[in-house]
């Protein structure tokens, strides 16, 4: 369940999780989170997670929530080729 925190860092602030999904496989995970000050709502973004840490993390996400769709469309393909070739 994702949900937001509020704690002290300078100020009071909120935790919000940045989450990653996909269409097909929904939620695959947190790749990053975001602080926001909770009066004046602007973001302290030296605390949140670096932008390319966040690509990153989804990135990772990406390979692994798709490498067992890569690998049966690999056999797929090769399936079908030996059917044309051996006119099964």
């Amino acid at each position: 369940m994702w949900c937001s925190i509020l704690i002290p860092i300078k100020e009071k602030c909120w935790k919000v999780p940045i989450g990653y999904s996909l269409p097909d496989k929904g939620l695959l995970g947190e790749v990053g989170v975001l602080f926001v000050e909770a009066i004046n709502v602007n973001l302290l973004l030296e605390n949140s997670t670096p932008i390319q840490a966040i690509e990153a993390n989804a990135e990772r996400l990406y390979q692994k929530a798709t490498l067992k769709t890569r690998k049966e469309l690999s056999l797929h393909s090769c399936l079908t080729k030996l059917r044309n070739l051996f006119k099964i």
